[in-house]
């Protein structure tokens, strides 16, 4: 739902900037028309998707690779993982995040990843010039956060 409704607000804000043009614009607002539809069919495999778990169970590593807007995809990845797996933490999953700050969305997808209780998240290149001394230590005490070289933190 939070997806959704960040899609929206994207839509609208490009509507009102005229940034996409309206074809553009319809085509993307029927694509999200066809979700339910999409949810139903993928949902309605369940079998498919347990057989598919029970055959990846025992693999020692998986890579789920997002940039930028896609990284809520790969989060839900993981988080359904974890879940197939019956671990109780996110934080028990192999999982590597390295967040570079060339985009202002990237200070989202540090909160959202916060939100969910992810540590262990590497930022870089280089640290963003906003985050304070005191505030990078916070962040690398209560989450673990590293930056290019320890020394950053």
């Amino acid at each position: 739902a939070q997806l959704t409704c960040l899609y929206l607000l994207g839509l609208a804000l490009a509507s009102a900037r005229g940034s996409l043009p309206p074809a553009e614009l319809g085509k993307l607002r029927d694509e999200l028309r066809q979700l339910p539809a999409k949810m139903e069919k993928a949902l309605s495999e369940d079998g498919k998707v347990k057989a598919a778990a029970e055959r990846l169970k025992d693999y020692r590593q998986m890579i789920y690779i997002a940039r930028g807007v896609n990284l809520p995809t790969a989060q839900e990845g993981a988080l359904k993982l974890k879940e197939l797996l019956g671990l109780s933490d996110i934080n028990d999953l192999p999982i590597i995040y390295n967040i570079a700050w060339y985009e202002q969305k990237a200070v989202i997808v540090l909160l959202a990843l916060l939100s969910l209780g992810v540590k262990n998240i590497h930022l870089g290149p280089t640290l963003p010039a906003f985050l304070s001394p005191d505030v990078r230590k916070l962040l690398n005490e209560t989450f673990g956060l590293t930056g290019e070289k320890p020394e950053e933190l």
